[in-house]
């Protein structure tokens, strides 16, 4: 190019330089040799250099210091230095890290669940992923899975309950398995349920089932976690494997995921050794305006929170809905992690956010924490405001929790931990004080908002904010969680309006910015910016969500949902905030528990009436506990329905689909371990007495019975409760099965009120077309029955509601029950069990800690609680003062051409919202290099070559697979309703496969 005349001047001769310098070559035929050899000179470069890159090892989403030897390179010799600078497999043959595809198909991985009370749709699409999952990891040679289920409260008294019979049932469904393919073992945490899930026609992984009973080993969430990272260690360590290259996948029990989803996550694992554990991207399901609302609050909670987290220094909590830990980092921390409670406080960190707690122990062991957004999964959110509140409640306190020990501990997370940096300790200085905060500035922005709209005064909006805030505070100290429920809905609803003034009048005062109407000079910033801070900052903050939504080009949808959220903003950090704050002392889980199993205050209404029956003697002990009946029904009855195979009929059986067979599993209601009260409860004789006459004379009527009844038929003593309440806890569920009985009287006979068929015939109640009459009966008709004792009633209502046809689903749970009673426990390896037990004995045994009760840790908790609100009132009192006053001292801040309280809001959360849009920005381009590196096409290679779970090697050939699934269809044809036939041809068939692949190599 420089030998061209034209050219050559431009670059190299100066016009005020007299030695003017002569370019030579000026003829078309020399320039024509010119561009011929620029080619040339080119194509060789890239022969030369990028040939040999070409020809290296495939790598994916490796750090600078794993591909090159110096982090420098030459500018002027850029092709050259990457050749020469690069780390390959012949100069560097020790770096494992250049084939970290090959490390990580050669890895180890336990998925492991956590299992509760979910319903079927949720049960069945995590057995739907764990299908598509095992299909995939089957293929991939090296890889070695284990499915692991740990099911909290799956049985009790060695009985089956219904969720797990639920999970069996759906196991038949998604994978072809009934309880015959499984293989039940006894074991010291309760039983196991182990089989081979399916893989084309083939056995594929191992899926165990661990039915955890609560009177053997702890329950919750926290210690099923333990005993799944206790079980891993150990088989890391019985098999000799690699803790660096060995993960767990944790899931929560609603869970969707694919392969895909999985492989992203174990990419950044094999990546970095530094890395601890790994986060995904997770998407709510459900339907409704809280669901919306979710839907963008968790978008923004991965756009913003975990990319920034993610950029700043490292991700603070990653879920155990769907993540996964390095076992080495595991390791680390397990014994710290598992535990007791022995201070209020620690039960917020440890308990009530169990997931957030271990990472934080994670990044105080100098473990990094990512987020992976090129990894999705879905799961259920709450659809109801109740459990949502409940959910959000175990949250917020959580996080502020364990928020406030990250901070308070920085010095030896410092030292531990260099990815953390001081000036990630001042961001979450800054996201705390946000949060605390929080409900104040929900106030002044409304305040603002409806002085826009609707010229309200400010000052008289804000003081009617607080004061309603400060009413639903003592609302929520001392009433019943309902009533705070019931409160909260009302003032969503009323903030949800306000909202929406403000939201109207803030676009009017926008537009009367831009548009420049008179007036609306005294807010401008400048003369030469003709907007209020107010309106920039809107207007900034809407650009921001749009460029992220756009970068986020696959969930843009999202951002329309971003207006239902504006609308629930007050809900979110006021309502809710002082909700959560003023229940700390709750420590029920929330979500997925019976009513009975939260402990709930009494209502002003039940403690103005117990005052009253205290002073007034002349008022009978069974006329005073009816009041509260109602209430009591309704929790006793809200598991009605559930279950069909906890009792059954003494009476006459039914043929057909009206009734169930003799031999269903079902428990006998007038069995020999339906003791008399007397009998159960002899070292109490008065309290015996006191249930009997109250018609608690059976062991199957007090089944289930709750502290309220105990309390509300005299029993007075807490000691004594506490006692006869462990006692019922550990009584086999006496429910009653779904069905309609011949008549009246073998009905009766099964629920053990056969003593009150006299009063049913004088009704002319007698045969089976009649007990249709009783399917609307409430209280006040049983009575007309003479049937006036309360635990008779209660059992009168129970049956009620079970005179229904059972479904299909709970007949199939009736075979699966029969079917897993009848099965023989296979002895468990001498090793497995001692390790189980060993792990009882460290930590999981259900033993008292600290707190003897609820009771007592509610006590405890109440310190906390008053510790916590002193701090958020102070806070937010503070902020309003600051704002309040600056706004009535003059102009302080006019400069910027706002309002003290706009602008105070605004440099609060603007700052916060810049920083994390930044840091956005630097996460999306990892994650586009991550896309890149796991795209299914590279040059010179098969499709998908470079996907973890994939690998043609160990599949069937199509031609055999098809004729091999014909083979099975015929077995099980001929074989049909011979469950031992069918799985031996299976497995003949299998081992024939196997020798299809021999004759094929020989």
């Amino acid at each position: 190019m420089l030998a061209a005349e034209n050219t050559c001047s431009f670059f190299l001769l100066l016009s005020d330089n007299e030695d003017k310098l002569t370019c030579t070559i000026t003829s078309s035929k020399s320039i024509t040799f010119v561009v011929i050899a620029t080619t040339a000179f080119f194509l060789a470069q890239a022969f030369s250099t990028w040939w040999i890159l070409f020809e290296s090892d495939f790598n994916i989403m490796l750090r600078e210091d794993q591909l090159f030897w110096t982090p420098m390179y030459n500018s002027a010799l850029l092709e050259h230095w990457i050749m020469l600078a690069r780390r390959n497999e012949i100069t560097d043959k020790e770096n494992r890290y250049l084939q970290p595809l090959q490390t990580a198909k050669n890895s180890k991985l336990f998925i492991c669940t956590t299992m509760y009370r979910e319903d079927d749709q949720e049960m069945k699409q995590l057995l739907e992923s764990f299908r598509l999952f095992n299909n995939h990891a089957f293929r991939t040679k090296g890889l070695k899975i284990e499915f692991h289920i740990f099911f909290d409260g799956a049985v009790k008294a060695g009985k089956p309950t219904e969720y797990l019979l639920q999970l069996v049932v759906l196991f038949e469904e998604v994978f072809g398995t009934n309880v015959g393919f499984f293989t039940k073992i006894e074991t010291p945490y309760g039983l196991s349920l182990s089989l081979r899930l399916p893989c084309d026609q083939t056995e594929g992984s191992n899926c165990t089932i661990h039915l955890k009973d609560k009177f053997k080993v702890k329950n919750k969430k926290r210690w099923s976690q333990v005993m799944y990272m206790k079980y891993a260690l150990e088989q890391k360590i019985h098999g000799n494997q690699n803790s660096e290259q060995s993960y767990i996948l944790t899931t929560d029990a609603d869970v969707k995921f694919t392969p895909k989803s999985v492989e992203a996550l174990i990419n950044l694992m094999a990546r970095d050794e530094s890395v601890g554990a790994v986060c995904a991207r997770t998407h709510p399901l459900g339907n409704g305006l809280l669901v919306w609302y979710q839907i963008f609050e968790y978008a923004i909670g991965h756009w913003f929170q975990k990319a920034s987290e993610h950029v700043l220094g490292t991700v603070l909590c990653a879920p155990g809905c769907f993540s996964v830990y390095r076992l080495k980092a595991i390791n680390d921390v397990l014994n710290l992690y598992a535990t007791n409670v022995e201070k209020a406080e620690e039960f917020l960190t440890k308990d009530m956010g169990e997931d957030r707690w271990l990472c934080t122990l994670l990044v105080q062991k100098g473990w990094r924490i990512e987020y992976c957004a090129t990894s999705t999964n879905s799961t259920h959110c709450p659809e109801d405001f109740d459990e949502f509140f409940k959910q959000r409640r175990r949250w917020i306190v959580s996080t502020l929790a364990n928020q406030w020990l990250l901070i308070k501990e920085w010095s030896l997370i410092k030292q531990n931990n260099l990815r953390v940096s001081f000036l990630f300790k001042i961001y979450q200085i800054i996201l705390l004080v946000s949060t605390l905060i929080g409900p104040s500035s929900v106030i002044l922005v409304v305040s603002g908002g409806l002085k826009f709209g609707k010229d309200w005064n400010s000052s008289v909006t804000l003081s009617i904010q607080v004061a309603a805030s400060v009413g639903y505070g003592i609302i929520c100290l001392y009433s019943s969680s309902r009533t705070q429920l019931m409160i909260g809905k009302l003032y969503c609803c009323l903030y949800t309006f306000f909202m929406m003034i403000a939201l109207v009048g803030t676009a009017v005062e926008i537009a009367t910015d831009i548009n420049g109407q008179p007036g609306a000079e005294e807010s401008f910033i400048s003369d030469d910016l003709k907007l209020s801070s107010t309106s920039v900052y809107l207007i900034g903050m809407a650009a921001i969500f749009l460029i992220t939504a756009v970068l986020h080009l696959s969930e843009f949808w999202i951002i329309f949902y971003g207006f239902v959220y504006l609308l629930g903003l007050p809900s979110g950090y006021l309502v809710l905030m002082i909700y959560s704050i003023c229940n700390i002392t709750d420590s029920s889980w929330g979500t997925r528990e019976d009513e009975q199993e939260i402990l709930h205050d009494h209502t002003w209404k039940e403690k103005i009436l117990s005052g009253i029956k205290f002073l007034c003697s002349c008022f009978s002990r069974q006329d005073n506990r009816q009041q509260v009946q109602e209430s009591e029904n309704q929790g006793s009855n809200k598991s009605l329905g559930r279950s069909i195979y906890k009792a059954k009929s003494s009476g006459t059986s039914q043929s057909g689909d009206d009734t169930m067979a003799p031999n269903d599993c079902v428990d006998p209601v007038q069995s020999e371990e339906d003791e008399s009260v007397e009998t159960w409860l002899q070292d109490m004789p008065e309290e015996a007495k006191l249930l009997k006459e109250n018609g608690f004379e059976k062991t199957s009527f007090i089944s289930n019975i709750r502290k309220e009844d105990l309390k509300s038929i005299g029993i007075k003593d807490r000691i004594k409760i506490k006692k006869i309440i462990n006692m019922v806890e550990q009584l086999k569920d006496y429910e009653i099965p779904l069905q309609i009985p011949e008549n009246v009287e073998s009905w009766l006979k099964q629920i053990g009120l056969e003593q009150y068929k006299n009063h049913f015939f004088e009704a002319n109640i007698k045969d089976q077309i009649d007990l249709e009459i009783l399917a609307d009966c409430k209280e006040d008709d049983v009575k007309s029955f003479h049937i006036n004792k309360r635990g008779h009633i209660r059992r009168f209502l129970i049956a009620i509601k079970a005179l229904r046809k059972p479904s299909h689903a709970q007949k199939k749970q009736v075979e699966a029950c029969n079917a897993i009673e009848e099965k023989r426990s296979e002895e468990q390896n001498n090793e497995v069990t001692d390790f189980w037990k060993q792990v009882g004995e460290e930590c999981l045994r259900p033993r008292s800690t600290v707190f003897e009760s609820d009771e007592h840790l509610k006590v405890k908790l109440k310190d906390s609680r008053d510790m916590w609100l002193l701090v958020f009132a102070m806070i937010n009192v503070l902020w309003l003062i600051l704002i309040s006053t600056l706004a009535d001292k003059g102009k302080l801040l006019g400069v910027f051409g706002s309002n003290p309280i706009g602008f105070a809001v605004i440099a609060v959360y603007g700052v916060v919202l810049i920083i994390q849009f930044f840091a956005m920005i630097i996460h999306r381009i990892s994650t586009f290099l991550h896309f890149l590196g796991i795209i299914p096409y590279n040059c010179g290679t098969s499709y998908h070559s470079n996907f973890l779970f994939y690998n043609s090697d160990n599949a069937l050939e199509d031609q055999d697979n098809e004729i091999f699934k014909k083979d099975i269809q015929e077995c099980h044809r001929r074989v049909s309703g011979r469950e031992r036939h069918t799985r031996v041809c299976e497995e003949f068939l299998y081992s024939l496969s196997n020798l299809k692949h021999i004759h094929t190599f020989v």
